[in-house]
């Protein structure tokens, strides 16, 4: 614990191991603040922990001649781990080094900047699947990979936490984004101050895990490569990429995108998010453990979805556009054969999106069900036209529909012609109170009732003076309170 300086001889070629592949050759000197490697320095490896918890070093060149960071039999590197006092790190013109393998320069504090030799093809991982090569290196601003990076992956957690991280840009050589055990990504997760990330031209990057960038505040706009076909998800089956990037305004898939999913809260909560153009090889939108999708929930600033001509997407999740309270409208693709519900039976889709004026199903629609709450409280929707395909209204564990609840401005609902809708739900336009005509379709057997055995279908419409059951119901009840209070019919 006293030394405080050393100088390797050019001779040395190999930092030794043990049983369990750790090295600890100068670990935990704690007053040591000077390593210095002779020139013509013949070493080939730094093993692991070799200098971790060296809290008084300050800087450090590491020779050309280095081939690897090791390795102990957990995967761990540990090389400068928790070197506090480290705001240096150089490798020698002319690197070797093949990888930086985990928990490399974790927590290293005082570290400003980094330059990646282009030789370096691997970040390494545990036997958990976890990086953590820069992970709460607070005092990092800059990360800068050689030209000609040789770099395959950015492992899991690799600068988690990295507060003062202000920019990156991600060679194109890097293919895939790792993940742990649990499918986390993290890699840039809680760099608050990150503003600007960018992917080279001609990505190969094939991926982005869970929580790969959330709450990055800062990040304002972000181009998804068209390399890249899955946004991966955790053990409970979410996404959350971009959760809490509460400054992104712009999301921008680039053209070509074979993007296959979006998983559930992938962009939940970027509140200055405006608009979103979701590719045409989109085929489903995830579902959590719980079976949320979320995707776009509490995007307050979001007024603009569309999804890209030629869409393939089959669904939309419960809460996908919850409370997405400036979107004005939404074209639902043909492809989309179901509303999605959650583990008590709720749809959510587009609740309280308070400025929704406008919901069009693309011409030839293949929805089979519109889930409880769909449209829930959006109320600047005028009207509606529920294509034939839908045959079902979805009710939640309550037994409740609430499909168009509290539409206060909507005036005209129109099934489309030759309906194969089979119920009406409790409380399905309840308080509607500019509904003015309904005409039922003659397919519906059921008004559903609740739990509390209410059904108020249409209770509270004010304005409801024409109600018609369509030539040949097949209806078999009324239910109680339906047309409750609807002082107009």
């Amino acid at each position: 614990s006293n030394l405080q300086s050393i100088v390797i001889p050019k001779s040395v070629t190999i930092f030794g191991e043990g049983n369990n592949g750790y090295g600890y050759q100068f670990a935990s000197c704690s007053s040591l603040s000077s390593v210095t490697f002779e020139d013509g320095s013949q070493l080939t490896n730094i093993s692991s922990f070799a200098f971790s918890y060296c809290s008084n070093l300050q800087s450090i060149v590491i020779p050309k001649s280095v081939t690897i960071f090791g390795e102990g039999s957990n995967g761990y590197g540990y090389q400068f781990a928790s070197c506090s006092s480290l705001s240096s790190v150089t490798f020698e013109d002319g690197s070797q080094l093949t990888n930086i393998s985990s928990y490399a320069f974790n927590n290293c504090n005082n570290l400003q900047s980094i330059v990646i030799p282009k030789s370096v093809t691997i970040f390494g991982e545990d036997s958990y699947g976890d990086g953590y090569q820069f992970a709460s290196c607070s005092s990092l601003s800059s990360v800068t990979f050689e030209d000609g990076s040789q770099l395959t992956n950015i492992s899991s957690y690799a600068f988690n936490n990295c507060n003062n991280l202000q920019s990156i840009v991600i060679p194109k050589s890097v293919t895939i984004f790792g993940e742990d055990s649990y499918g986390y990504g993290y890699q840039f997760a809680s760099c608050s101050s990150l503003s600007s990330v960018t992917f080279e031209d001609d990505s190969q990057l094939t991926n982005i895990p869970a929580q790969a960038f959330c709450y990055c505040e800062a990040l304002q706009s972000i181009t998804i490569p068209k390399s890249v076909t899955t946004f991966g998800e955790n053990s409970n089956g979410q996404g959350l990429q971009f959760d809490n990037c509460s400054s992104l305004s712009s999301v921008t898939f680039e053209s070509g995108s074979r993007l296959t999913n979006i998983p559930s809260f992938a962009f939940n909560c970027c509140h200055n998010l405006q608009s979103i153009t979701i590719p045409k090889s989109v085929t489903i939108m995830g579902e959590g453990g719980n079976g949320q999708g979320a995707q776009f929930a509490y995007c307050s600033s979001l007024k603009s979805v569309t999804f890209e001509s030629g869409s393939q997407l089959t669904n939309i999740p419960s809460f996908a556009f919850y409370y997405c309270d400036n979107l004005q409208s939404i074209t639902v693709p043909k492809s989309v054969n179901e509303f999605g519900e959650d583990s008590n039976g709720e749809g959510c889709q587009f609740e309280s999106c308070l400025s929704l004026n406008s919901v069009i199903f693309e011409n030839g629609s293949q929805l089979t069900k519109i889930a409880s709450r769909a449209f829930y409280y959006c109320e600047a929707l005028q009207s509606v036209t529920i294509p034939k395909s839908v045959t079902t209204f979805g009710e939640n564990s309550s037994g409740c529909g609430y499909q168009f609840s509290s539409c206060s401005s909507l005036s005209s609902v129109t099934f489309e012609s030759g309906s194969q809708l089979t119920n009406i739900p409790s409380y399905a336009f309840f308080r509607c109170n500019n509904l003015q005509s309904i005409t039922i379709p003659k397919s519906v057997t059921i008004m559903g009732e609740g739990s509390n055995g209410q059904g108020a279908q249409f209770a509270n419409c004010s304005s409801l003076s024409s109600v018609t059951f369509e030539s040949g119901s097949q209806l078999t009840n009324v239910s109680s309170y339906a047309f409750y209070y609807c002082s107009s019919l």
